[in-house]
């Protein structure tokens, strides 16, 4: 018996992004894998009225929860984009450009680039979802500062991919810039200790005062990747800094990998995670800066080993 027998979006993308990243290494069975969670994705989550994944189902696809959320979304842009880097097919580009769009020019614009992340089946923003619950490990409750610098860096990845003669792209490279001072001015050190909080409120105040590791991880690739494009010693500074926080104070030094949780004093907590549950982002942060900038991770290390 499954712990969870509910059909989420988020699972979903992470299943698509390792298939197509196994694909792309040829491994047995990948091309299978990647065309059933593709069909999976396309029949059940892809919204094609709102352009937007939907977020969840029950067990066999009959009901579907009324939630709309953008961690999903995120996620979604990151899996579609290996898709196209792999396949080549620009459904992927074209549906990762669609919900970039809605989530960031029109969402994250509307707010000044406070990025709602919660919204009701016709997506309008619920503000309040989650306000007894804020340090939920996947829906929190306010704004997450480490989402911020997320979409800033697969916006500036998927603008390298887009042709010329597309869609208007002019909003991309400014929007990417927002979301990062945003996270940047409002997340680092936001109660006056090191490190980027977890979330803030809509009056931009720290409300999840917990560093976790993954949101300096996507901290260090956005900077990195803003600097990969603009040339600007601002975001290599930054990037310097920020590794140099991870190396006193996230990585483990004594059993390896990155903490995941720390308290503002830089202590291990647990409030929202327990334990190391997640390696993803302190490997992508550490393999980031030595790969051409492109869509995807998988692409780029394939560019580079030819």
């Amino acid at each position: 018996m499954p712990l969870n027998q509910r059909k989420n979006a988020y699972d979903h993308m992470f299943v698509l992004l390792a298939a197509t990243t196994a694909m792309d290494l040829g491994m047995k069975g990948a091309d299978q894998l990647f065309s059933h969670v593709d069909s999976i994705i396309d029949q059940y989550f892809w919204d094609s009225q709102f352009k937007m994944m939907s977020n969840e189902w029950n067990q066999d696809f009959s009901e579907q929860d009324t939630y709309r959320g953008i961690n999903a979304n995120m996620h979604a842009v990151e899996a579609l984009l290996a898709a196209f880097d792999v396949t080549g097919k620009t459904i992927f580009r074209e549906r990762a450009f669609e919900i970039s769009k809605r989530a960031i020019n029109q969402f994250a614009r509307e707010y000044e680039w406070m990025l709602p992340e919660h919204f009701d089946s016709e997506w309008n923003v619920l503000q309040e979802f989650n306000s007894e619950n804020k340090a939920d490990p996947f829906r929190p409750y306010g704004v997450t500062i480490g989402h911020l610098f997320e979409w800033s860096r697969l916006i500036l990845q998927l603008e390298k991919v887009m042709q010329s003669t597309e869609s208007d792209r002019s909003w991309m490279l400014d929007s990417a810039k927002s979301l990062y001072e945003i996270a940047r001015k409002f997340g680092w050190a936001a109660d006056g200790s090191p490190g980027f909080v977890y979330t803030i409120d809509w009056q931009k105040k720290p409300v999840v005062k917990s560093r976790m590791q993954w949101v300096a991880g996507e901290a260090v690739m956005t900077a990195f990747a803003l600097w990969d494009v603009t040339g600007e010693k601002d975001y290599l500074d930054d990037y310097y800094s920020w590794w140099s926080y991870i190396q006193e104070n996230v990585i483990d030094k004594e059993f390896g990998s990155w903490h995941h949780e720390l308290d503002a004093a830089q202590k291990v907590t647990s409030g929202t995670w327990s334990g190391k549950p997640d390696v993803y982002h302190a490997f992508s942060a550490s393999i980031f800066p030595i790969l051409p900038l492109g869509a995807s991770l998988i692409g780029s290390a394939k560019k580079l080993s030819r």
